[in-house]
């Protein structure tokens, strides 16, 4: 049986209280985590992401299962797990639009194939 429930505000009988437009406009809507395997990188867990494409080295590109409503949103990364990950100097996204986005790896001033973390903050269409 599918429901609505309406509410302004919640509120946690020790945490204290939040309203519900902050729970809608402030949280993650994407997330990804990949690992490689075989040279080729895998999501090992995600929200809102259908696949990743490995487009060159150093470079992926994360397709979305659900569209934003603009391109104007924003993009964190980091190294995620494996050995030599916290040696990362550098990732950053280079391309975005509504349903993908792109990262790219680089490492002392060379592309490197790592394992990442990226989250995005943006409104679902």
């Amino acid at each position: 049986m599918a429901g609505t429930i309406v509410a302004d505000t919640l509120t946690h009988s020790t945490a204290g209280s939040l309203t519900t437009d902050y729970v809608v406009n402030g949280s993650s809507k994407v997330w990804a985590a990949t690992e490689y395997s075989s040279g080729t990188p895998v999501i090992s867990d995600s929200l809102s992401v259908s696949s990743v494409s490995d487009d060159d080295t150093g470079e992926m590109t994360f397709s979305l299962s659900s569209a934003l409503s603009s391109a104007n949103f924003s993009i964190t990364t980091g190294p995620f797990g494996g050995t030599g990950a916290g040696n990362m100097t550098n990732i950053t996204w280079f391309d975005r639009t509504t349903s993908a986005y792109s990262i790219l790896t680089v490492d002392n001033g060379t592309r490197e194939d790592r394992e990442t973390c990226t989250t995005v903050m943006g409104d679902l269409a």
